[in-house]
């Protein structure tokens, strides 16, 4: 039974393989164990050593394909048109049928594409360099209730669907993630929309973290922390903060916003996981 591959290249519209090219069908796609590194420090005179940190690094995602070809002309226009849509100076977003709702950013390997033993098919095997080597889910969090496909099991989502919006100074945020979702450190993507009137302070209080402004906003203003970088209506705000972060627990995170009336605040970050 043949799969189906949907591959996105930066700023195209998204598309499956066999759609675009009706000879080529996917067979399959293999991902490697997440790479795990780890940093130790030695003491002298002290037995074994200290764990300093763990990085995740590049990890390796094998798509197999299968062309059929009338003849070897036939396949050499085949793999011309194979090349094209894989090749790409930045990475490509990929995904298959499997696991809709996961994609994977990555960078292809060199490949060869032969022809079979007395035939003129071929079965093509793409090795990819997945380049964090993480997945990520199919829509930022804020877009996951209005996005029924980009839902699966394995998501590690609950029955009731979490919320992402909210108009209350004292909210949940929910990260069902493999990691924390860390833009400082890791420098993962986590976006905070922040409408309403003050000066207001963000605080996760289950780990600590907090980002303070002490511009003064009127129920007009949107002002957005996007990572570590703060914009006020779509203008660099940093030097009216304290230049804090926030950081996402796995789980549940008890996050409180003082200062602030007439709040309206939604957290954008795709979900993060190792397979």
């Amino acid at each position: 039974m043949y799969g189906k591959l949907y591959i996105k290249k930066q700023d195209e519209p998204e598309f499956e393989i066999n759609d675009v090219l009706s000879s080529v069908k996917m067979l399959g796609i293999d991902n490697s164990a997440p790479q795990i590194t780890p940093s130790y420090l030695e003491s002298a005179g002290s037995d074994g050593q200290l764990l300093q940190n763990v990085t995740y690094n590049t990890s390796t995602v094998t798509v197999h394909l299968f062309a059929r070809a009338i003849d070897i002309q036939d396949l050499k226009l085949t793999a011309a048109r194979v090349y094209s849509l894989i090749s790409s100076r930045t990475p490509i977003r990929i995904r298959d049928d499997i696991e809709p709702g996961k994609v994977a950013y990555v960078v292809a390997e060199p490949f060869e594409i032969q022809p079979l033993n007395h035939t003129n098919d071929s079965t093509i095997d793409i090795q990819f360099d997945n380049v964090s080597g993480m997945w990520y889910s199919l829509v930022n969090s804020d877009e996951i209730a209005n996005s029924p496909d980009a839902l699966q099991i394995g998501l590690q989502l609950p029955e009731q669907l979490p919320s992402y919006h909210f108009n209350e100074n004292e909210f949940n945020i929910f990260n069902p993630s493999d990691l924390n979702i860390d833009p400082y450190r890791q420098r993962h993507t986590l976006k905070i929309t922040i409408k309403g009137a003050g000066q207001f302070e963000l605080e996760n209080k289950t780990n600590g973290t907090s980002f303070k402004c002490t511009h003064s906003m009127t129920n007009t203003d949107e002002f957005v922390l996007d990572g570590v970088h703060a914009f006020l209506n779509g203008q660099l705000d940093s030097l009216e903060t304290d230049y804090g972060h926030i950081v996402l627990n796995k789980g549940n995170n008890d996050i409180v916003i003082t200062g602030l009336n007439n709040v309206d605040v939604t957290f954008s970050f795709p979900f993060i996981y190792l397979q």
